[in-house]
C-alpha cells in the first residue's frame, strides 16, 4: 500500500503497490515507512490521532524528516502498545536531544541512527565525484 496526496493513480507496472488512503494505511499496515518532505502539511502528520487509527501494532520507520512524527506521541503510542516498535534516522531536533533520548530505555523495540540512512558506498562515490567535478570546474 502507498499513500501520496498528489498522485491519483499508479501506472508503473514495476511498482507493486496500491494507492490507499491514510486511514487505510493506518488500519491495515504492519510496517509504516515514511518518505516525505517536511512542510506545513506534513509537520506532526504522524501524531496521537494517527496512532489511534493504527490497528495492527505497526512498526514505524522514519528516514525522511524528524518533525513529521510527533516524538512524544510516538513514545506514548509505544508504551500503550499501539505500535510494536520504531526505527528513526531523523529527529525533531538534530543532533538528538537528551529530552527524547532519555525516554529510550533498554529493551525497547527501537533503532535510532544519526541521520545516516542515505549513506551508502554508492552515495559516497556520487557525492565525491560531484565535489571533484565542481572543484575542477571552478579552477578551469
Amino acid at each position: 500500500m502507498a499513500y501520496d496526496p498528489y498522485i491519483k493513480e499508479l501506472n508503473d507496472k514495476a511498482i507493486d503497490a496500491k494507492l490507499s488512503s491514510l486511514n487505510e494505511i493506518y488500519e491495515k499496515s504492519d510496517i509504516i515507512s515514511i518518505h516525505l518532505p517536511l512542510s506545513d502539511e506534513t509537520k506532526n502528520m504522524i501524531n496521537k490521532s494517527s496512532f489511534s487509527q493504527m490497528k495492527n501494532k505497526p512498526i514505524i520507520i522514519n528516514t525522511s524528516r524528524g518533525s513529521i512524527i510527533n516524538e512524544s506521541d510516538l513514545i506514548e503510542a509505544y508504551h500503550k502498545n499501539i505500535i510494536s516498535g520504531f526505527a528513526l534516522d531523523v529527529f525533531e531536533k538534530e543532533p538528538i536531544e537528551s529530552e527524547f533520548y532519555n525516554k529510550i530505555k533498554p529493551g525497547m523495540n527501537c533503532i535510532l541512527t544519526p541521520h545516516i540512512s542515505g549513506v551508502t558506498t554508492e552515495s559516497n562515490i556520487r557525492v565525491s565525484d560531484f565535489i571533484v567535478k565542481k572543484i575542477t570546474d571552478f579552477f578551469n
